[in-house]
């Protein structure tokens, strides 16, 4: 059960990882516990709505035995996206082994490099076995604002930083790992890691090993792992950083 959370390609990791696991012979089941794009057939071949089912679960085990990935929601929005699905059917469905694999999207970014958490978000199902928090390398030295995170007001609070200053790697290591960052709200029995994503040109790594540093440093002792690479382009290969 993997929660994936933060901004910076979050969404084109789990259809990545999920392509990943289904090239292994794995079984694979993709959700929210917000809301999301409908997918592509090329990120997900089949989606399933949930909301108003006597047996949720029956359904989606119906559908995970026809095809090796599935997309489970809640119902369609008005305003096109797919609603999420509670955290209950989330653990459901990890307790009822319907897949190999369970990958949830436990927060949105609107689309921005990265995010500064609210109270309550993100919202980690309790059967999480490892949440990896995600940043786009492309907010490292931009202007905290709106334009490259999601709520600034909150992160220049958070973080100490003024509006409009240059984010550094220990900001956004604490927008990521702090006490009220992106990793804090994961279960207890929960492995972290994060992704530094994005990362395709030589000009980009200095940037990317600082923030790795810092999040090894700030996520002290549960998040143990960092990985350097580009989600859309995993055969370049990921550079990992470990405790």
């Amino acid at each position: 059960m993997v929660a994936l959370a933060g901004g910076g390609g979050k969404t084109s990791l789990m259809w990545a990882l999920a392509r990943a696991a289904n090239s292994a012979g794995w079984r694979v089941i993709t959700t929210t516990t917000t809301r999301i794009w409908p997918p592509r057939e090329h990120e997900s071949p089949v989606t399933v709505l949930l909301d108003g089912r006597d047996d949720a679960l029956g359904v989606l085990g119906e559908r995970v035995a026809r095809s090796a990935h599935v997309t489970a929601a809640g119902h369609r929005r008005d305003d096109g996206k797919l609603g999420g699905i509670a955290t209950q059917l989330v653990d459901g469905i990890a307790a009822a082994r319907l897949a190999d694999l369970v990958l949830v999207e436990a927060d949105g970014a609107a689309g921005r490099a990265l995010k500064a958490p609210r109270q309550g978000e993100p919202v980690y199902p309790a059967s999480t076995t490892l949440a990896v928090v995600v940043a786009g390398i492309e907010a490292l030295g931009a202007p905290l604002d709106e334009a490259h995170v999601f709520r600034a007001a909150l992160a220049a609070r958070i973080t100490g930083l003024e509006p409009g200053a240059a984010l550094t790697p220990e900001a956004a290591a604490e927008l990521l790992a702090g006490p009220r960052g992106l990793a804090a709200p994961a279960p207890p029995g929960a492995r972290i890691a994060a992704l530094v994503n994005k990362v395709e040109g030589a000009g980009r790594d200095h940037a990317a090993y600082a923030l790795a540093r810092r999040l090894l440093e700030r996520g002290a002792p549960r998040l143990t792992r960092v990985l350097i690479g580009a989600a859309l382009r995993p055969e370049a290969g990921f550079d990992v950083l470990e405790r």
